[in-house]
């Protein structure tokens, strides 16, 4: 091995390195506030994205989804105010997520992450200090840091006044080792990858809201 080809080497394995410290650092910021990863990020609460989902699934505008929802919480508390003259219950909403890990992008790399966020509108007992019945979620979503794509099929969505359960199938690209079924090269030596699809599932119960 000429010294030449030495300097190259070693100058190669350097810049590799470096650029798998930044892919790793930039993974760890991406989670180190431990809450949702686009949607916590955003001014708006969890009611705003709430009704904006709400009108963009009825084809309305924002302030016709507002009011549709004010109509609907009404009629739910109505319903306790009913049962009791004290009724203490009001409309919450909360942004609830879960992080998937999957195997490691590189011998470097730290483990990739794939998360699923919703936001959640329930009834709270402020007489009992607890959540008493689930109304409703918004379209659920779905994210990976570090320019990973996630692309699959619609969501499966179960909902009951004390759970949710929710389910994708889903291909996240690039792949990660045990994803891949099989490499081709196309033209120009860019090598391409299939990826086996998962299904991601994220139970949500009413006691954790």
């Amino acid at each position: 091995m000429t010294t030449k080809l030495k300097k190259n080497l070693a100058i190669l394995f350097t810049f590799a390195l470096v650029v798998s410290m930044f892919l790793s650092n930039f993974n760890v910021k991406a989670y180190a506030a431990g809450g949702c990863l686009d949607k916590t990020h955003s001014d708006k609460s969890a009611e705003e994205r709430y009704i904006e989902s709400l009108a963009e699934k009825q084809k309305i505008t924002v302030d016709e989804a507002k009011r549709i929802n004010e109509e609907e919480n009404k009629k739910v508390l109505a319903k306790y105010q009913s049962l009791t003259k004290k009724s203490t219950e009001e409309i919450k909403y909360k942004t609830v997520c879960k992080d998937f890990r999957i195997d490691n992008t590189s011998r470097h790399d730290t483990s990739q992450h794939v998360e699923m966020a919703v936001e959640v509108k329930y009834v709270y007992s402020n007489a009992d200090r607890e959540p008493v019945e689930i109304i409703g979620i918004d379209k659920p979503s779905m994210y990976a840091p570090n320019s990973y794509t996630v692309n699959g099929g619609d969501f499966n969505i179960e909902i009951n006044p004390t759970s949710v359960r929710i389910s994708r199938t889903a291909v996240v690209s690039p792949p990660t080792r045990k994803n891949v079924i099989f490499h081709h090269r196309s033209f120009g030596g860019k090598t391409k990858a299939i990826t086996r699809a998962k299904t991601y599932v994220f139970n949500i119960k009413l006691y954790t809201l």
